[in-house]
């Protein structure tokens, strides 16, 4: 009596068997999709903005009805500051008339309003319109700022920026400091964990290209539609965070079935059969559950 033929392994299974069997070319093409990402993220010019748009909102119909009865009103707007420690921002008044003028003609400053003092006259405030949201004049334009400010800064009146103001004046975070911190962290764990130098890097190696040729895509795709600037961290955050996960998830289960007497290649394609399906279901979710943010 024959014995019925064996179930033909699932398509996760011969995929993980094949990647074993040659590891050198899967290496070579998840490099070479991470050098066409970032070159064609280049090409692009991925640009991101924080304009957000909901017709037919409460906010949508407001926002129109203030820019039809007083468009200067709704325009994006900022604080500069001015405080005498002495006597008041008045008797002043040659530096912070000067102050005012150079406001003015600062590129992008539609309107400098007259000065608002406080009871004692030692603090007042200017509100100055823009013409474009101050985040995307970036840090660079305080420079500006402190040049057109510096009549009223000689005069010996303290300057302060206020309101959306400290959007341009703030320096940029730095997100790169961060994040090798956060990989020299995850590091340190997985090596206590693992206990092997090797399997340490693995889930950090295979995360930071994952999340290079995803942080690529976007930089494409952002050429196209409209990202807030949030999302190339958001998307970081997150591409290390489940990238390490996955990665120790299916690692461990490998070296369990080592442990069982598996050799490396039915080892691998069990795991991508099994881990890899609840992997996958998980990676799925995930990435609809972000997609319903946009």
């Amino acid at each position: 009596m024959s014995l019925p033929p064996a179930p033909r392994p699932s398509a996760l299974h011969r995929t993980g068997a094949f990647c074993a069997r040659h590891p050198l070319w899967v290496i070579a093409v998840w490099l070479l999709l991470l050098a066409a990402a970032f070159t064609g993220r280049h090409a692009v010019g991925a640009s991101y903005g924080d304009e957000v748009s909901l017709p037919g909102s409460q906010t949508d119909v407001g926002a129109d009805l203030l820019e039809r009865s007083d468009p200067a009103a709704g325009a994006p707007n900022g604080k500069v500051v001015l405080h005498a420690a002495s006597g008041k921002v008045s008797d002043h008044g040659t530096g912070v008339g000067a102050t005012l003028d150079r406001l003015r003609d600062l590129p992008h400053v539609t309107a400098v309003s007259d000065l608002v003092t406080s009871s004692d006259g030692a603090t007042a405030y200017t509100t100055v319109s823009f013409d474009e949201k101050l985040k995307s004049l970036g840090h660079a334009y305080t420079d500006r700022l402190d040049e057109a400010t510096a009549p009223a800064r000689d005069a010996g009146i303290d300057v302060a920026y206020g309101g959306d103001l400290h959007d341009v004046v703030r320096a940029p975070a730095n997100d790169i400091a961060g994040e090798v911190i956060g990989v020299s962290a995850g590091l340190v764990v997985l090596l206590l964990a693992f206990g092997s130098v090797a399997a340490a890097f693995m889930p950090l190696a295979t995360a930071l290209i994952s999340v290079g040729v995803g942080m690529g895509v976007i930089g494409i795709v952002a050429g196209t539609l409209t990202f807030a600037t949030a999302a190339p961290t958001l998307a970081t955050m997150i591409g290390l965070g489940v990238g390490v996960d996955y990665a120790l998830f299916l690692i461990t289960r490998f070296r369990q079935y080592l442990i069982d007497g598996q050799d490396p290649q039915t080892a691998v394609g069990r795991t991508t059969a099994v881990s890899g399906k609840a992997v996958l279901v998980a990676a799925v979710t995930v990435a609809v559950a972000l997609l319903s943010l946009y």
